[in-house]
């Protein structure tokens, strides 16, 4: 039987707006699902066990509680003072009793933890923190911001590398709805990241453990770092032109982190730990000498990063703590041979928040 022109016609217009109309509401509803739900992921060590962290620094015990974090949870009952971070906060390469929130614990009317962790970004921080609000009685939290956060947030070489391996109905999803598919994929990633470690773990007690001396004898961690990704300063620092939509991406999850601090009546102030190159000159010539290149303000004066948190910060009215200041005026060494901080920088960072009484 065969059809009329106009009637084939009219079925395919038909056909053409329904077609139309679901990837318009497919749309409008991938949009909400992002600004209503604000999706964020975190990955942790293995829960409740004790294994030994190696690095260049050596080798530390470390134990962990039922979230997978270091340490023993507060009681709920507890007031305590709330640290996120990344590595550097964590304290990669210290004995416990040299990490910045030991030496600065007394000072505190409440019970200080430190729930740092390696490896995390500002989307990670607001995934820990929305688990912990509702299992800790937070008085304060205290947010320490890395100058690679905003390199680390969102499409790092990590994630990007997992993406183009990942699942077919993942890459389905990116396509129709792309950002419940991205979020879907970070989901996969970060249970990825928590099976990676605990494989890592379990691999390292099976074998005779020796610190990777090596990193700190040749500079091969720095040198790694470049054929990583030889625009890793601009992409963290240069927050205004190379890495401007990763910025916006970042201060949006900052942001919400923000909000819900605040909606919870818990104080909040931010600290910023610089790169070395933004207070130790000597360690910006090894780069340089490696191949990356350098902006001189970084060093000497500000960066667009560093610029848009105090921007940020002033609007949101918050205390922002720069320790770029107090680590370009020391004479201490404070790095490991990689880019970790020492015990000498954590001794300064203690000195610093005791002197402007974060901790009271």
């Amino acid at each position: 039987m065969k059809f009329p022109l106009k009637l084939k016609f009219l079925h395919t217009m038909f056909f053409l707006s329904v077609i139309i109309l679901s990837f318009l509401t497919l749309n409008l509803l991938d949009l909400l699902y992002v600004k209503l739900a604000s999706p964020a992921y975190h990955f942790s060590f293995p829960a409740n066990i004790e294994f030994n962290f190696v690095n260049a620094q050596g080798i530390h015990k470390i134990k962990t509680n039922q979230l997978g974090l270091r340490g023993s949870l507060p009681k709920p009952e507890d007031c305590v003072d709330l640290i996120l971070g990344d590595s550097q906060a964590f304290g990669i390469g210290l004995e416990e009793q040299s990490i910045f929130h030991n030496l600065i614990s007394s000072t505190s009317g409440c019970e200080v933890y430190n729930a740092s962790f390696p490896g995390y970004s500002i989307e990670n921080e607001l995934s820990l923190f929305r688990i912990l609000a509702t299992n800790l009685k937070l008085r304060k939290v205290v947010l320490f911001i890395y100058g690679n956060d905003v390199y680390e947030t969102g499409y790092n070489k990590l994630f990007e590398t997992y993406l183009q391996n990942n699942h077919l109905y993942l890459k389905f999803f990116r396509l129709i709805m792309p950002n419940v598919g991205i979020s879907l994929a970070k989901l996969k990633f970060n249970q990825y990241l928590t099976d990676s470690i605990a494989y890592d773990i379990k691999k390292n007690e099976k074998r005779h453990l020796i610190p990777e001396t090596k990193f700190i004898e040749d500079n091969s961690i720095l040198l790694s770092l470049y054929n990583m990704d030889s625009m890793y300063f601009q992409k963290s620092l240069d927050t205004r032109k190379t890495s401007k939509n990763q910025f916006q991406k970042y201060k949006r999850y900052l942001e919400i982190l923000i909000e819900e601090i605040k909606n919870e009546n818990i104080e909040l102030d931010i600290i910023y730990l610089p790169l070395d190159i933004e207070h130790d000159a000597s360690r910006g010539e090894e780069y340089k000498q490696i191949g990356f290149i350098l902006d001189k303000q970084w060093l000497e004066g500000d960066s667009a990063f560093v610029l848009d948190l105090y921007e940020l910060t002033s609007l949101q009215s918050l205390r922002f703590i720069d320790l770029r200041h107090a680590m370009r005026q020391s004479k201490r060494i404070l790095k490991f041979g990689d880019f970790h901080l020492n015990e000498k920088a954590h001794t300064l960072i203690a000195e610093k928040l005791i002197e402007q009484k974060v901790f009271k």
